[in-house]
């Protein structure tokens, strides 16, 4: 390991990412600010970083504090991290960024290691998270289309190969107009953040969708989430302001607080915000599209009990929802999907599968149902020209008998 002039070991630097969140945590016995971005002390450690050839003897594993009791005094700092993995594992990938740190000199951090988490382990004070390198993708190898019958796509993938359900013809078009666009921290241009109020009941089906404005101008929706506006009310003497936040309503609630004789009470607005890959030639009135598959619900939660979910919308759904998923944002504003276990056509009340968050009354959800992958449901859906198999294929394998003709 690297030391500085003095002899002293560097610090050691994380970043977890889960879509719009990060956590930031340093070996360092205080808190560091390096290049705006603060790194919490932590009780926090990894194991040795090797570079071989044997992709298994490439993982690293790192330890941080987390605690299982409830009813614990005090949390360590790494507690928010744990919780993404306790009670229930996320559907959803965790990236690390392994770095090193020289506080002694003006050098900007080193990457090290760059991976995602891929198991954790949890005992009653810490917690160990096993992190291969990369994406993964080596473990899927050989894992392409095959001459067969029935469709082997997944279900609302997209691009050349895909199965693009939703991004054709058969695709349900919304649109709104932009509100606000601006370049906030973390933006690359031409990113940009965009407000599109009229989009707030579909914000769980855009991310990774195309919006398209103007004459054939598109762009990829990296992140859609709500941002909020907040409005404080001090009484008295009844004087108030108002003030805009890009980032995630998160848990965020009306609510009042008394400082002596003065009740300051605060009050939220929720807007639609889009995060775009391309806003070149987009300004505020500019009326955006997007397209959403046509077989996607939004429906509001009416009731929960349990693993089932009641919201009236459901009952207009084309097909059974079974063995599909839903999708909602979590009070973090992270996007949480879950699969459904059983739905009956023209019923409002749907039953997810155990594990999982799940919605709270009065959340919008987007669910989605699945697709047999056989050219009669492909039809069903007006998706044909994505079909993945070949209805056509032979039923008898030719070159098992004696004939060499078949039809």
């Amino acid at each position: 390991m690297a030391r500085n002039r003095f002899g002293a070991k560097p610090v050691h630097l994380f970043v977890f990412t889960r879509q719009h969140l990060a956590w930031r945590y340093c070996t360092a016995d205080r808190d560091l600010v390096i290049d705006g971005k603060t790194y919490l002390s932590a009780q926090i450690s990894r194991s040795e970083i090797r570079q071989t050839v044997e992709r298994a003897k490439d993982k690293v594993t790192i330890k941080i504090a987390y605690l299982l009791d409830p009813s614990a005094a005090d949390y360590p700092t790494t507690q928010s991290l744990g919780n993404n993995w306790w009670p229930h594992p996320p559907t959803d990938t965790i990236a690390v960024v392994c770095m090193t740190y020289d506080a002694g000199s003006a050098d900007a951090p080193a990457i090290e290691w760059i991976g995602q988490i891929v198991q954790p382990k949890v005992d009653g004070s810490e917690m160990e998270l096993t992190c291969e390198p990369g994406n993964g993708y080596a473990h899927a190898r050989g894992q392409g289309l095959r001459w067969q019958r029935g469709c082997g796509k997944t279900v609302y993938s997209v691009g050349p190969r895909g199965c693009n359900l939703g991004t054709g013809a058969g695709a349900r078009v919304v649109t709104g107009t932009v509100t606000k666009l601006e370049h906030v921290d973390g933006d690359v241009a031409p990113q940009a953040h965009v407000l599109v109020p009229a989009l707030a009941g579909y914000i769980q089906s855009l991310r990774g969708r195309q919006v398209t404005w103007g004459s054939g101008q598109a762009a990829a929706v990296l992140e859609a989430y709500f941002a909020y506006t907040e409005r404080r009310v001090m009484t008295p003497p009844g004087s108030e302001s108002t003030e805009f936040h890009w980032e995630p309503i998160g848990d965020r609630t009306d609510h009042s607080k008394e400082i002596g004789p003065v009740v300051i009470s605060y009050y939220y607005t929720r807007h639609a915000a889009l995060v775009l890959s391309d806003a070149t030639g987009l300004s505020v009135g500019s009326v955006v599209s997007v397209a959403i598959p046509a077989v996607a619900v939004t429906a509001t939660v009416a009731a929960v009990g349990g693993l089932q979910i009641t919201a009236p919308e459901l009952a207009g759904s084309t097909f059974s929802l079974a063995g599909g998923f839903i999708a909602f944002n979590a009070p973090n504003g992270l996007l949480i999907r879950r699969d459904i276990a059983d739905h009956a056509l023209g019923g409002t009340l749907l039953t997810l599968t155990p594990g999982g968050a799940a919605p709270k009354v009065g959340d919008v959800i987007t669910a989605l149902p699945t697709c047999p992958r056989t050219w009669a449901a492909c039809a069903e859906r007006g998706n044909t020209d994505n079909y993945g198999g070949s209805i056509y294929k032979p039923i008898k394998n030719p070159m098992d008998g004696v004939s060499m003709s078949w039809g």
